[in-house]
């Protein structure tokens, strides 16, 4: 043990910083983590340094890479052991790359993109080591991290700095990782259902897709029921009926384990699919005529800076012709603050360009609701959208029986992480704008607690978080 520490640290008093991590890490591994945690967190915060020292020599090899001044490069990252992802949490320079870098977990449910450690720590135990080759797209590199090898912000720069040199000249954990690259077929469009617990409307859905004249189309249904439950076998009949009754229409049905929410569902959709174009369906949701060409017709139109177009809907007196509500380009602010009576934006009107998608690295699956608020405001941190000014979708055509919804604690923490994660979006609007935004989420929460007076009076007794004096 002392012939290990006093290497590192004779590696450490160099400037060999990464000999040193890697010499900690295996007395860590033979001794105890504990015994070489601050040893660990001092060489991690040299090799930041000299990061950030540098960066704009990387950046300058990065910029080589970039063909039409909008898209950045990519790489996918593959993580087989969750302890890879220690330091995830503390990455400070990959979002200032050139270069687009995205994780992807390799679990027993296959792969799930990794955007932060809650999404890391709900799949824990399904982590995996990889093995053969894995079916991946939308990158244009892949690498992987052995088990047991904690990944560093380093690891990461220096892997892309010898793609880009050609090279192997600096140090990195990071492998090649072997992959049989999924091929997008041109012009098609791909409708992604999840479906979880309104089987009885399914079928309505899937013929309203299957129905469409657009005919370069895939349909791919994810259940999200669990295997063997009563509503995944009905689901999976319904799925075969809807085959049966259109023998040519390309329909892959994906069952889940067990549920995983909107985002996971969406995310399997996404990972699965084929298309040029992305769009998604709910379950108990229908798509009009014209839906699919009408939106591929505008989004072929448009320039690269556009990621999206999205058309009206029909709900209950709501008759999609209101033309203020088609407002194009950066609908953050309307998001921000729930304004869905100045927009038609929803899951189901918009259809992405597979680009912008891949770049956002899919859906955030550690949020249970807003799942779709998230999306789109980073969606429109990059992208811009444009608009079919029609109703093309009508939403919830029958009755539902079931809502997916949240309440009190977990609708708390739902608010709390998404508020926060967008505080300095918030934050470069004008003040009464920033407060609009807070006041209608807090009555927004009220509005789905059990008991709205005592979660009124804690809002009021802890709204010096977010500075605002909501409740006089």
């Amino acid at each position: 043990m002392q012939n290990l520490f006093k290497q590192a640290a004779t590696k450490y008093q160099l400037g060999d910083y990464h000999g040193a991590l890697q010499l900690y890490r295996q007395a860590g591994a033979k001794f105890g983590e504990d015994l070489v945690w601050h040893n660990l967190s001092l060489c991690q915060r040299q090799i930041h340094k000299n990061n950030e020292g540098n960066k704009e020599s990387h950046e300058c090899c990065f910029k080589t890479l970039i063909s039409d001044g909008s898209t950045k490069p990519a790489l996918a990252v593959l993580i087989n052991d969750i302890g890879s992802l220690r330091y995830l949490s503390e990455f400070d320079c990959l979002s200032k790359l050139q270069c687009t870098v995205k994780f992807y977990a390799n679990t027993a449910l296959g792969l799930i993109p990794v955007h932060n450690m809650d999404v890391a720590e709900k799949y824990a135990a399904d982590f995996q080591p990889v093995k053969g080759n894995v079916d991946l797209a939308d990158c244009d590199m892949y690498a992987s991290i052995a088990c047991e090898q904690v990944l560093t912000e380093s690891d990461i720069i220096n892997f892309i700095s010898n793609k880009f040199a050609n090279n192997n000249d600096k140090y990195t954990q990071l492998c090649d990782l072997n992959v049989t690259e999924t091929k997008i077929v041109d012009g098609r469009v791909s409708v992604i259902v999840p479906t979880y617990g309104r089987a009885e409307s399914l079928k309505r859905a899937l013929e309203s897709v299957a129905s469409q004249c657009y005919a370069n189309k895939e349909i791919i249904v994810i259940d999200d029921n669990g295997l063997n439950t009563d509503n995944q076998l009905y689901v999976a009949q319904i799925v075969q009926n809807v085959k049966f009754n259109y023998p040519e229409l390309n329909l892959r049905y994906i069952p889940h384990q067990y549920n995983r929410n909107g985002s996971a569902a969406r995310n399997t959709g996404f990972l699965a699919s084929r298309g040029e174009y992305l769009c998604f369906l709910d379950d108990d949701d229908v798509y009009l005529p014209g839906r699919l060409t009408k939106s591929v017709e505008k989004l072929e139109s448009t320039s690269t800076e556009i990621g999206a177009v999205y058309c009206g809907y029909i709900n209950g007196n709501e008759s999609g012709r209101n033309k203020k509500r088609y407002i194009a380009g950066n609908l953050s602010e309307e998001i921000l603050l729930l304004d869905y009576q100045k927009h038609y934006i929803h899951t189901n009107t918009v259809t992405y360009k597979r680009a912008a998608v891949a770049h956002l690295n899919g859906f955030d699956e550690s949020y249970i609701r807003h799942q779709d608020l998230e999306f789109n405001l980073r969606f429109f941190q990059s992208f811009k959208t444009d608009v079919v000014t029609e109703p093309l979708v009508h939403i919830r055509p029958l009755q539902v029986t079931h809502e997916n919804k949240v309440y009190d604690e977990a609708m708390m923490a739902i608010k709390h992480k998404f508020l926060s994660q967008f505080a300095s979006l918030i934050a470069s609007y004008g003040e009464k704008v920033q407060r609009k935004i807070y006041l209608h989420h807090w009555n927004e929460l009220i509005e789905f607690s059990s008991s709205k007076k005592l979660l009124k009076k804690k809002l009021k007794h802890n709204n010096h978080q977010f500075d605002l004096n909501l409740f006089k």
